[in-house]
């Protein structure tokens, strides 16, 4: 019996899911039986219902698709994957290879009704359906990677948000969203936190039909030349970055770490942020960010502990293991998983095989 049928099996008996719902394999390693040999495949599946669960198992190969594949979904599919980036620490996942999805060409269309668990992304995100203006909803990216950026061009035509949710993600890229100026335009329930993002965020023409924005336990690190974004609320971030000033006209910033002294200009309210920091007092030291164990992690001493907006009584971290919800290294989806695993190499026909493993919740 092969190992990562083992571990495939074990898993899914564990993962959490409605009585309804059917979690359908996808494994492109050869001599795999698996439900379907691509993700092309499993994502036209006729017999998919919502709920169901994609679990897009560890490969030696990534998984290609073509750019709308994610575009226009009539039924919301959550796709699981094993993480990323395993090679860098221990004790995560026994089998360390990842669950990469590929495009060869282009941007990922991505518009509605999906959840994304830790998959690494091989480009950039386009929040686009495959024909006609951007019309999002229930869009969620948690626990991956993302190599290029995140990001919606609106033209003339209404463009429409209405649920996207980016929780725990590492972004090397930008989040960049500018909407049309169509006066139809919306912007509902848009949450970004505990996320690690590279150079930029960016929500311009925000709507007038809009809820509150929430951006909270994020570390926003590189050099980063545009952060912009109108009546939103900031709180528990750390920025660590060298970028020009941003325009934070009419947001509510609380309780976030600045490595510099002008950033928080054009603040409609602050309260309890610290500015001039130096971060390497904020973080634990991490002589290569290629690897991403620690990555950002606070220092027993640092500025952020307890320096959050409070849970009421609980004090609450800044940056992106703060929160109710923190980030978890290496994408490790919110499943058990099983980090080691012994298998005899042969049995002996009618003899009992003893397997020895060892798991964890990742809860």
């Amino acid at each position: 019996m092969k190992k990562a049928i083992i571990h495939l099996l074990f898993v899914l008996f564990l993962i959490p899911i409605a009585t309804q719902a059917k979690v359908w394999r996808v494994n492109n390693n050869p001599g795999v039986v698996a439900d379907f040999p691509n993700l092309e495949e499993a994502m036209s599946n006729n017999f998919r219902q919502a709920g169901d669960i994609i679990h897009l198992e560890p490969s030696v190969n990534p998984y290609l698709v073509v750019a709308g594949t994610f575009s226009e979904n009539d039924k919301y599919v959550t796709i699981i994957g094993n993480g990323y980036d395993h090679y860098s620490g221990e004790g995560f996942q026994q089998d360390i290879l990842q669950s990469m999805i590929y495009v060869a060409f282009g941007d990922i269309l991505v518009s509605t009704k999906i959840k994304f668990t830790g998959v690494k992304f091989n480009s950039s995100i386009a929040l686009q359906n495959f024909s006609g203006p951007p019309n999002i909803s229930d869009v969620t990216f948690e626990s991956c990677l993302i190599t290029g950026d995140i990001h919606l061009t609106g033209d003339t035509e209404p463009d429409q948000i209405n649920g996207l949710h980016l929780l725990k993600n590492h972004i090397l890229g930008g989040l960049n969203i500018t909407f049309s100026s169509d006066p139809s335009n919306i912007l509902y329930d848009f949450i970004s936190e505990n996320n690690i993002i590279y150079q930029s965020l960016s929500i311009t023409n925000i709507p007038a039909n809009h809820d509150p924005i929430v951006i909270r336990n994020n570390v926003f690190s590189g050099n980063g030349n545009s952060f912009v974004c109108h009546d939103a609320y900031w709180a528990n971030n750390i920025f660590d970055i060298n970028s020009d000033l941003p325009d934070f006209t009419g947001c509510i910033l609380k309780n976030n770490i600045f490595s510099r002294s002008p950033f928080a200009t054009g603040a409609s309210a602050e309260a309890n942020n610290q500015f001039d920091i130096d971060m390497q007092t904020v973080f634990k030291p991490n002589d290569n960010l290629a690897m991403l164990y620690n990555l950002y992690e606070l220092q027993s001493s640092s500025p952020a502990i307890g320096a959050g907006v409070p849970n009421g009584a609980t004090p609450v971290d800044c940056g992106v293991y703060g929160g109710p919800n923190p980030f978890k290294i290496f994408g490790m989806p919110s499943i058990p998983s099983i980090y080691e695993l012994n298998v005899p190499p042969t049995v002996t026909s009618g003899t009992d095989m003893h397997i020895g493993l060892k798991s964890r919740s990742n809860n």
